[in-house]
């Protein structure tokens, strides 16, 4: 998505992505976003889900927080865990989609300590960040928050 520039403009006549847009900082969003326009027949539709990154409790706030205190360092990390709705929504209208709407679905997935505990260990969450959050976790574990799924047309 870095680069699709070997796609023909308004070739394409779907496009759907999942967890996307949260790797690319604010340059790459718009940037993305731009090439998405230029490649989208016209009358086509495009559609985006991310992880909301506002959330609704502790356990979602542990999941989202958790992202910060990723030691990975293959790729430079955005300064978000996930762009916000609005934010995305009102970067589509600057560069010309229409008819942008935004749907929320709530993923209802909580996980207990153990499984926490591994999915924190797969993204490389500091060990620091585990032993500050111990008791939290093995209280409430954490729960995945709200989706937003955001629709468009050219």
């Amino acid at each position: 998505m870095r680069n699709i520039e070997g796609i023909e403009s308004e070739s394409i006549d779907l496009i759907f992505s999942n967890e996307l847009l949260c790797d690319l900082d604010q340059y790459g969003l718009e940037k993305t976003l731009m090439e998405f326009y230029r490649i989208l027949n016209p009358n086509s539709q495009m559609a985006h889900a991310e992880i909301n990154p506002v959330p609704e409790n502790t356990p979602q706030r542990l999941f989202i927080e958790a992202d910060k205190y990723s030691l990975e360092t293959s790729q430079p990390k955005p300064d978000w865990f996930s762009p916000y709705s609005d934010e995305i929504a009102i970067l589509m209208h600057k560069i010309g989609f229409k008819d942008i709407t935004i749907k929320y679905l709530k993923i209802g997935i909580q996980l207990d300590y153990e499984s926490a505990i591994e999915t924190f260990t797969n993204w490389s969450v500091d060990p620091e960040f585990l032993k500050k959050h111990d008791s939290h976790l093995r209280s409430h574990g954490i729960e995945y928050p709200l989706e937003h799924i955001i629709f468009c047309n050219k």
